[in-house]
């Protein structure tokens, strides 16, 4: 089957296939043959049970640094044997040839060997049981129990001849391993006319290992052509568990990495009861050029064509994808997806992307996508293209920003066109004033503006930031004061006459950060215990913004990085007030031999000497609390492959938890196992933080070497009901594997009642035959976006 190989830089592929293992092997000059056969067959292996025939050897008989090399699901391994002839660590070209036999004669120009014959040059070897060479044509032929051997590499036949000037040859029932691969090959006759062809003739071929052979190829003529990189086969059947389930007259495929047009591996799942079949065709138009046609089957819903071509020149790489169903069977309707990517780079400086997507409706994600929960949940498709600039002192960007809106629930975002930003890059001198200076334009609209008869304000905003600071850093504590202005300035669209349509306002802040880093032995241990006390204190002046629309404006989730911030908003429209004092103390423990630091505790407060009256909503009252809520966080990781962290936001004022989270993560070579809990309690002064408690759990189990299981699991807590089940099952051994992953997930996380919970089921299928590809890939990528840590065996 034709392969679909990346250009000449990394690309996301909407389609792609298992790729087939190469080799190489000198012995018929520099090749892929073992890649090449990947589509051979049809004789009855003469060493079918000998396994030692082929290198094998079962598990109980290998040594322990043997069985670490083990392949997934395997039962044994290829072992070589020791290389113990004269100079087999030499390349053949560089070491002389050694030659022995029991008898030996030479009548003129021919010599005749016989009996245990042994001929070695460098890392190549060979043996039989007699051998003659002519020394005017250099033709050596070999008869009984022929054997090659070079590392990696294992040639068996009956009866051979090669030419040793050029390598040329042709074999008798011959058997070829690749060690590396596990690739075997069987051939009643293969030839090797010319330095890049081969030919075999009644070919077999499998990756399967000698114990456990379950499917094999099988091809009565097989071609290779290396200078191409193509091969051609005929009479082609693929045999599992030696039952006959595909058959061609004719095959081309792929011998290395070069693309060919022609069809992929197909796809298929299960979307809410109805199958889903996917057959993707390549199109091999040029070397910076290709395209993938999918016609798919769609249970219920229909026929669709999906559609992706990827361009690459030498500014930018693009990717144009879409699917079209021309008339959903359900409803009737078009549904259609389109997408534009593109990036590159122009010079040394800039840099440009564009990432556009629509969809037909609303549901055309959860209807047709496979990925996880999260992307078929999206509220927005992107439509977005910047240009970007970035030197060591300045960066700058360009950007035009659009969204399509997939829930009604939602409003739609606000529209960029265009945002252009400026600012200058932080030197960071020690004990030298850092200046700052940050500027920005925006072009705001929106679909349902005050303008076009609507209730959203529009309109151009300019903001402006200049700033400066002097960091004094030793190695037992800092010293940073600061010192900045901001000013905003508005020109807004459609208001009423006595409306201000160019509000403005210019604050000025300063800050004072400081710090003191203690450190000491902890106990008899072998840890540092670090303490790190903290003290910041900003003032930011208070300036009526009543008039100021919010654009993109949003109140910043308290936590303890957000004591030492000098905003608690992100974006320009809210110019925050602030007289306030935070304190927080941070402790590590540090293993001295390694440097990781084991356990970090944090926690801190804020402390307000004023009230706190912009606000998000700016017709809220004014914020009057003396203090925050208590901040802490706790980060353990005591080796590589364990981690759990902790945060939390504890009411000192009434004496409650506020917030709590924790997640933590096992993963060893057996077993995988994400935990998380999240609790937070409503906030009556702030409409935008709203009840919630929730739980997951995710793991991959190795049952034994062969199966594994996967599971997910995450669940409301506050509406008693599950968001999102998944299970998967997995059997792969060294030839073959099978996955299947089943994912349920509600369609509105939102809805407030349980009881009327809608629900998406899908199941997706996997199957591979190893060194030749299989059906589906959208298994892995759905279990690598659920299960955070998740990786395929190999």
């Amino acid at each position: 089957m034709p392969t679909q190989p990346v250009l000449l830089s990394p690309v996301n592929k909407i389609h792609s296939m298992a790729a087939v293992n190469t080799s190489t092997t000198s012995l018929f000059r520099p090749t892929t043959v073992a890649t090449a056969l990947a589509l051979c067959a049809s004789i009855n292996p003469a060493m079918a049970n000998d396994y030692s025939a082929w290198d094998w050897l079962p598990e109980q008989e290998l040594n322990d640094q043997q069985r670490c090399q083990m392949g997934t699901g395997c039962k044994g391994a290829y072992v070589e044997p020791i290389a113990d002839w004269p100079d087999a660590q030499l390349p053949p070209e560089e070491a002389a040839l050694h030659a022995g036999a029991n008898q030996s004669s030479m009548t003129d120009d021919l010599v005749e060997l016989n009996g245990e014959v042994i001929i070695s040059k460098g890392q190549r070897r060979i043996s039989a049981d007699s051998a003659t060479l002519n020394r005017l044509s250099n033709i050596l032929n070999l008869k009984g129990h022929v054997e090659v051997r070079e590392p990696g590499v294992l040639l068996r036949c009956d009866a051979g001849q090669i030419n040793t000037n050029n390598g040329l040859g042709s074999f008798s029932n011959a058997h070829i391993l690749n060690h590396d691969t596990g690739l075997r090959i069987s051939a009643e006759q293969a030839e090797h006319p010319s330095e890049f062809s081969f030919t075999f003739s009644g070919a077999r071929y499998t990756q399967c290992t000698p114990d456990d052979e379950v499917w094999v190829i099988s091809a009565g003529q097989l071609e290779l052509d290396q200078a191409a990189g193509w091969g051609s086969a005929e009479d082609v059947v693929l045999r599992v568990k030696d039952i006959p389930v595909f058959y061609s007259p004719y095959l081309s495929f792929p011998i290395d990495e070069r693309r060919k047009t022609g069809f992929l591996w197909p796809t298929i799942a299960s979307n809410n009861g109805s199958m889903d079949l996917s057959l993707p065709y390549y199109l091999n138009i040029a070397p910076n050029f290709d395209a993938t046609l999918t016609p798919r089957k769609v249970g219920s819903h229909g026929n669709m064509l999906e559609a992706e071509t990827r361009y690459l020149n030498e500014y930018s790489f693009w990717t144009l994808a879409g699917s079209q169903l021309n008339d959903d069977e359900l409803d009737g309707e078009k549904r259609w997806l389109g997408n534009v990517q593109e990036s590159g780079r122009l010079g040394e400086y800039w840099s440009h992307r564009i990432d556009y997507s629509k969809a037909s409706d609303s549901d055309y994600l959860s209807d047709f996508s496979f990925d996880s929960i999260n992307t078929q949940r999206q509220n927005n498709l992107a439509q977005t293209g910047t240009a970007n600039f970035h030197s060591q002192y300045w960066r700058g960007q360009v950007l035009v920003q659009e969204y399509q809106n997939l829930d009604d629930d939602y409003d739609s975002p606000y529209k960029r066109l265009p945002q252009i930003s400026l600012s200058n890059q932080s030197q960071g001198v020690n004990f030298s004033p850092d200046y700052s200076l940050s500027l920005q334009f925006t072009e705001f609209d929106h679909e349902e503006s005050k303008e076009k008869g609507g209730s959203f304000d529009s309109g151009q905003r300019r903001y402006a930031e200049a700033g400066v600071s002097f960091p004094m850093r030793w190695a037992p504590g800092f010293i940073i004061p600061s010192t900045k202005i901001r000013h905003v300035s508005y020109q807004l669209d459609g208001l009423q006459a006595s409306e201000d349509d160019s509000p403005e306002a210019t604050v000025a802040s300063g800050s004072l950060d400081m710090g003191l880093i203690f450190e000491r032995p902890f106990s008899d241990s072998s840890y540092n215990q670090t303490l790190e006390p903290r003290l910041y204190h900003l003032y930011s002046d208070y300036e009526e913004q009543s008039q100021q629309p919010d654009f993109d404006s949003k109140a910043l989730s308290f936590s303890y990085n957000q004591l030492f911030r000098d905003s608690r908003f992100i974006g320009h429209d809210r110019l925050d007030d602030a007289n306030q004092t935070s304190v927080g103390v941070t402790s590590r423990y540090i293993d001295q031999k390694s440097g990781l630091e084991t356990l970090t505790l944090s926690a801190g407060q804020t402390f307000y000497w004023q009230d706190r009256r912009i606000q998000e909503d700016l017709s809220n009252s004014p914020l009057s609390q003396d203090n925050s809520q208590l901040a802490t966080e706790i980060r353990y990781q005591p080796h590589a492959n364990f981690w759990l962290n902790s945060t939390s936001l504890w009411d000192t004022r009434q004496d409650k938890m506020d917030e709590f989270t924790i997640s933590g993560q096992y993963n060893n070579d057996k077993a995988l196992l994400n935990v998380g809990y999240r609790f937070r309690r409503e906030d009556p002064d702030t409409s935008s933080i709203e009840a919630l408690e929730q739980a997951d759990i995710s793991t991959v189990i190795a049952l034994n070497d062969r199966w594994q299981a996967m599971a997910k699991f995450q669940y409301d807590v506050a509406e008693d009901r599950s968001l999102e089940d998944l299970f998967g099952i997995e059997y792969q051994d060294c030839c073959w594997l099978a996955r299947i992953v089943y994912q349920r997930a509600v369609k509105n996380v939102n809805s407030s009642s349980s009881l009327d919970t809608e629900r998406d089921h899908k199941i997706v299928l996997q199957f591979q035959l190893k060194g030749l590809g299989g059906i589906g890939n959208k298994a892995i990528r759905l279990l690598q976006e659920s299960i955070l840590g998740y990786e395929e065996r190999e």
